[in-house]
């Protein structure tokens, strides 16, 4: 009994920790494939927290964490875009025309969603 209630509690006290992770393809300035990923974290992070962004806050109650980050996807983007972000740009020109393609990868990034009644606030771990 004892060891269900800790693993709750540990569940509970671990449930605001998720990591986001982004890879969007585009060729000719159209977005052909994107991928966003969010997960809770798995364990708890250590190090200090730093803000980055604010998001909209919940709307409804009854909506996890977890699901109301789902709608929040691009905004979640746009705060994690300054973090790890490989980009790869090709461009081949022909007589007949161009052709651009371009990834976008942002590498999994480790954070922590404080959920008010007015805002959501983003955190992310300092390494």
């Amino acid at each position: 009994m004892r060891f269900l209630a800790f693993s709750l509690l540990f569940c509970f006290a671990s449930a605001r920790d998720f990591i986001f992770s982004a890879d969007l393809f585009s060729s000719n300035h159209v977005i052909y494939y994107q991928n966003f990923s969010i997960s809770p974290c798995m364990y708890k992070p250590s190090g200090k927290k730093h803000f980055i962004c604010y998001i909209d806050p919940k709307t409804s109650p009854t909506q996890s964490e977890f699901e109301f980050l789902q709608k929040q996807k691009d905004k979640l983007l746009s705060c994690f875009i300054s973090q790890n972000v490989k980009v790869q740009d090709s461009s081949l020109t022909t007589t007949k025309g161009s052709f651009a393609n371009t990834n976008l990868v942002l590498e999994p990034v480790r954070f922590f969603l404080s959920l008010d009644a007015n805002k959501s606030r983003v955190f992310v771990y300092a390494d």
